[in-house]
This record gives C-alpha cells, sequence and structure tokens, in this order.
C-alpha cells in the first residue's frame, strides 16, 4: 500500500509539474518551447523537462534517492505556496477595484494565514534536506533564475508578445 501511495504521489507530481510547466509556456512566462502539445495531447516537451530534473535529483540523491526526492518536491511546494499566497495578497492591495465573482470572507486575514501554513510547509519540509540536497536545490534555483532572467531580456526585447493578460484586462509593467 505505502508503494502505491508513493508512486500516485510522483504520478501527480509529474503530471501537475508537466502542466504547469506547459501553461507557463503559453502565458509566455517560460519559452514557447514548453507550450506545445504531442499527438496524445499531453505536454511532451514539459515531460521530458520534469523526467531530466527527476533523473538528475535521483542521481545527485544517491540511495536515498526517493525520500530525497520527496523533501525536495514538498520543499517547492512550500515555496510556491508562499509565492501563490504574497501573491494574492498583494493583487488584493494593488487592485481593490477588480471586480472578483467571489468575495473571500475576511480575505486579508485568510491571506495570512496562507501565508504562515505555506511558510510551515516550507520550514518543516526544508528541514528533511542534507547538505547535499540543498546543493541540489540550489542548483535548481539557478537554473531557475537564468531562466527567469532569459525570459525579462526576451520581454524587454518585445513586449508585445509578453503582455500579462488578466480578467481585468492587460497588466502594464508586468515583471
Amino acid at each position: 500500500m505505502a508503494l502505491l501511495t508513493i508512486i500516485t504521489t510522483l504520478t501527480g507530481f509529474w503530471l501537475a509539474s508537466a502542466r504547469i510547466l506547459y501553461s507557463m509556456g503559453k502565458a509566455r512566462i517560460l519559452p514557447a518551447w514548453f507550450d506545445r502539445l504531442n499527438k496524445n495531447s499531453t505536454p511532451g516537451n514539459a515531460s521530458v523537462v520534469i523526467l531530466a530534473i527527476c533523473i538528475f535529483f535521483i542521481v545527485a540523491s544517491g540511495t536515498n534517492w526517493l525520500a530525497a526526492l520527496l523533501a525536495l518536491m514538498a520543499t517547492g511546494l512550500g515555496v510556491a505556496y508562499t509565492g501563490s499566497s504574497l501573491a494574492f495578497l498583494q493583487l488584493r492591495r494593488k487592485y481593490p477595484q477588480w471586480a472578483r465573482p467571489w468575495k473571500l470572507p475576511v480575505g486579508n486575514l485568510l491571506g495570512a494565514l496562507a501565508v504562515l501554513a505555506s511558510l510551515a510547509i516550507l520550514y518543516f519540509s526544508a528541514k528533511y534536506l542534507d547538505t547535499l540536497m540543498w546543493k541540489v536545490f540550489a542548483a535548481y534555483v539557478a537554473i531557475g533564475a537564468v531562466i527567469w532572467l532569459v525570459m525579462i531580456f526576451e520581454a524587454r526585447r518585445n513586449p508585445e508578445n509578453y503582455a500579462v493578460r488578466a480578467q481585468q484586462g492587460v497588466v502594464e509593467g508586468a515583471e
């Protein structure tokens, strides 16, 4: 039963990560290379990247690869959840005039609680990373930073291709 749980967790991670990379390519947050579906309508290029990342983590973490991979995934989720929660609060503060189809009761309070919960996830998952896994995590962040800088450069070169289209209209100067 534990093996099935691990397999479904990794499968969920793989499918979700590939779709996220695909969506980010479609939104021009990542290179357009990620915005490609194969004949089965699955994001093939993004899946190959996720495979390469998983193989890199497995090779880097040695015999304890599964625990290390799950700790890295949880740490990455903690970072993503924290960023999303902070973005939620910033959007509420910066664009209060936007029409929202559903109003979150005590939204700022729940946003602050989401930030705290995300930081707790980040803290408790990062506790399981050893020195080698911190180096792997740093390499992963460095690769992401390089891609981010390249995309900022591209957005400045071709701003018409990289305007952020929000539900309420185009957000100017969104980088």
